[in-house]
């Protein structure tokens, strides 16, 4: 009886550990609005939600020899002694609210009366990354997020906070520092102001994990703002990058409307960072499909066009792939790979075989000289036409016209024939 009293006990606390940790990952994710009466809920997992002011600091650490780990075989014991030890030094600040992400980062939520870092923040955190170094050998990184208002912008906070420590951990391993430093490299307002021409430039490229990574970049920056500005300024970055591809879109284009609904939906009804950055990947995936789609149809168009041009100016000598690329206003190595994929014949292949087939009927249904059917042709060199046309046809100009003229001279003769002229 005592033994399923235990067991009963320990499905209990199992039970409501899982369910505080799915809550806290609810929370992070800006997700715990779909929680009837959340704020009780929070409350009974000793979570406050109604602190004017809050701050997330996240922390990874590492040996030289184990990362730090599921797969380490003393994982427990040092993630044991990570949580409590920074559980314990930040409590002196507030009720902390520890949990590891999926990257296997402690993040730590610091409640705040005040719009202000706590005095001995650092120098608390410095004793963490110490007595991990002294006990443990591990090397401990630590991120501290911005201060946000409300409960509202823990998410934001959050996401900026998980993401700075993501891009810049190798330059700042071992250190303790401030998300926000992240951004102090470059001019924050020039990078803003430019982002959608990055992301134009990566959806030309169909480079959509470029985008992505961009999109973190933008938000790892964002400091000090409220998650309703961050939805506003990535509203603007979308509609800029749909002003800058405007040109491509037909009236009749089906993709243009689909793109305006994805632009109207990222607004301040969104919950959280993770559905805007959804919403805003979405945006620019379908955009970016629209490019591929209407630059094959233009490269086809480049391709035919080309072919075309061929047919009627074979005869020009001058008549080139660089020539033709020009034309479409493309490079000569793609506009020869974009050529051969459309018509099934590389640039030079296409053109010979035309010059050859003109060649031919010349030689069926005129009396003129080789050397003015290869002038004719577009090749200036008699010879070079000699070489190519036998390749070809196996015989040379003058056995092919004698051949099909129904003329039997012995191959012998013809070819002395061919030599004089």
């Amino acid at each position: 009886m005592y033994m399923k009293a235990d067991k009963l006990e320990q499905g209990l606390i199992s039970s409501y550990s899982d369910s505080k940790k799915r809550n806290i990952q609810r929370l992070m994710h800006g997700e715990y609005g779909q929680i009837p009466n959340y704020i009780e809920v929070y409350q009974s997992y000793g979570i406050d939600l109604t602190a004017p002011y809050y701050t997330i600091v996240i922390i990874s650490a590492a040996s030289k020899e184990l990362r730090f780990g599921p797969d380490d075989p003393n994982y427990f014991i040092y993630s044991y002694a990570l949580e409590n030890l920074a559980t314990e030094v930040l409590g002196q600040f507030g009720s902390v609210v520890p949990y590891r992400n999926s990257h296997n980062f402690l993040v730590l939520l610091l409640p705040l009366q005040k719009n202000a870092y706590p005095e001995k923040l650092v120098p608390e955190l410095e004793r963490v990354c110490e007595i991990m170094q002294r006990e443990f050998a591990m090397n401990t990184t630590i991120c501290i997020g911005t201060i946000v208002e409300t409960a509202v912008n823990i998410n934001l906070c959050y996401e900026a906070t998980n993401i700075a420590l993501e891009y810049s951990a190798i330059r700042n391993q071992g250190k303790i520092f401030f998300a926000y430093e992240t951004g102090q490299n470059i001019n924050l307002n020039s990078y803003h102001n430019k982002l959608h021409m990055k992301l134009a430039e990566h959806i030309r490229a169909n480079d959509l994990d470029a985008c992505s990574h961009e999109f973190g970049l933008a938000l790892s920056y964002m400091s000090n703002v409220s998650f309703n500005t961050a939805v506003a300024y990535f509203n603007h970055v979308m509609m800029s990058l749909l002003d800058d591809f405007s040109t491509t879109f037909t009236d009749d284009d089906t993709a243009y409307p689909i793109l305006m609904d994805k632009l109207n939906k990222i607004d301040r009804q969104l919950p959280n960072v993770y559905m805007l950055r959804k919403r805003c990947m979405e945006f620019i995936t379908i955009l970016a499909h629209h490019q591929s789609i209407n630059r094959k149809y233009g490269n086809e168009l480049a391709a035919d066009a080309a072919k075309e041009y061929i047919d009627k100016n074979y005869a020009n000598p001058d008549l080139s792939l660089k020539m033709l690329a020009g034309m479409a206003g493309l490079s000569s190595a793609y506009f020869g790979k974009i050529f051969a994929t459309q018509i099934g014949y590389s640039f030079s292949d296409y053109l010979s075989n035309t010059r050859m087939k003109k060649a031919e009927q010349l030689l069926r249904e005129t009396k003129l000289p080789i050397n003015q059917i290869s002038e004719a042709i577009g090749i200036v060199n008699t010879n070079y036409f000699y070489s190519i046309f036998k390749k070809k046809y196996g015989m040379t100009p003058l056995a092919y016209r004698r051949t099909r003229s129904g003329e039997a001279e012995d191959i012998k003769s013809e070819e002395q024939d061919e030599t004089t002229e």
